[in-house]
């Protein structure tokens, strides 16, 4: 998994705006005494990551551009700049060109078709979230867990922002509405957009243990933990029922989870995915499974009996899927091949 540092002092970013003089940005804006983003206006401010307009006013309430907010998100993920990456849209301002691109080159944002970025559109809240997601490298995650957000239009969201607005509510991320609404295709404003990149700048270590704890009952089983005991920011301590306690620095635990989760999930994939699949993919595919396989935290070994492993289980796998067998688990079936062929045994 490829997670994105967040850099606590970023660099200058501005919603194509202006910047009030360092003398005048200390004071509150006159229009943010009722923003619920207030607190975090202020902060950003301070950290000159914002700036308001020179008559003094923020506008909180305002929507902003996807350029505005790709801008924005990209100098709050210490991204390095990259404006030959932006040159696949015709759209794209110049100001804006150097952000956009090095989202384009992280994977983090698409165009709204393959020519145009959109940059003058005003960005949804949806779209925003799963950039955010995207961002900060919990996409996976949210890939491979599909949460259900649990707001009240939860029906409205778009079928790719789902699972990454699933995953942002699970992890406390996106709260919505006081009554319960998150408003997906709802413009998003300027003080949501602070108060998430706020939220992902300086407290992402909060959103982290959010994600950790909300993944460790997914791989051991809910039913079989006890406690899960922070040791500070970068060690987890999992007490297991009439098992061994672990404590594991967290980016070996992280890897293990999203490694664990990926196989689950892959292993919930069937005969008719798999004839879909194209020569590469289906590669890819069995390729990913041996790589858990062969992970010191798998729950099987690779054996010394093994071959070269892709090739004859790609083999395999063609010639059983046929239109009788379709609904099948393919990864039930690569393990009961591998483990009756002696290439893997189970490890417990």
């Amino acid at each position: 998994m490829k997670k994105q540092l967040i850099s606590i002092v970023a660099a200058a970013m501005l919603f194509s705006i202006v910047p009030m003089s360092a003398q005048a940005a200390e004071p509150a804006f006159s229009d943010i005494e009722q923003s619920y983003s207030k607190k975090e206006i202020q902060a950003l401010v301070e950290a000159d990551i914002i700036a308001g307009y020179p008559d003094g006013t923020f506008g909180p309430q305002k929507e902003i551009t996807r350029a505005e907010f790709a801008r924005m998100l990209a100098h709050a993920l210490d991204l390095p700049a990259n404006e030959p990456a932006s040159n696949t849209f015709n759209d794209v301002p110049v100001w804006a060109a150097p952000e956009i691109g090095a989202l384009v080159e992280a994977g983090v944002v698409y165009g709204l078709s393959e020519k145009t970025f959109g940059s003058n559109e005003h960005i949804t809240r949806e779209d925003m979230m799963t950039m955010i997601i995207r961002g900060i490298g919990y996409d996976d995650f949210a890939t491979f867990l599909s949460q259900h957000s649990g707001f009240k239009d939860f029906n409205q969201i778009s079928e790719y922002a789902y699972n990454q607005v699933g995953l942002a509510s699970s992890i406390r991320l996106a709260r919505g509405t006081e009554k319960g609404y998150f408003l997906p295709d709802e413009s998003a404003e300027r003080q949501a957009a602070v108060r998430w990149v706020y939220e992902i700048m300086f407290e992402a270590k909060q959103y982290e243990r959010n994600l950790v704890e909300l993944l460790i009952p997914r791989v051991y089983g809910g039913g079989n933990i006890v406690d899960i005991i922070w040791h500070g920011d970068d060690k987890v301590e999992i007490q297991l029922f009439e098992q061994p306690t672990r404590v594991v620095e967290l980016d070996e635990l992280l890897e293990e989870l999203h490694g664990t989760l990926q196989y689950f999930y892959l292993s919930r994939q069937y005969g008719h995915d798999w004839i879909e699949y194209s020569s590469e993919e289906k590669k890819e595919y069995v390729g990913k499974m041996v790589a858990f396989w062969e992970a010191d935290y798998s729950f099987f070994r690779v054996t010394d009996n093994n071959e070269v492993l892709v090739p004859p289980l790609v083999t395999h796998l063609n010639s059983f899927f046929n239109e009788d067998n379709l609904y099948y688990s393919i990864g039930e079936k690569l393990e009961n091949y591998a483990l009756e062929n002696g290439y893997i045994e189970r490890t417990e």
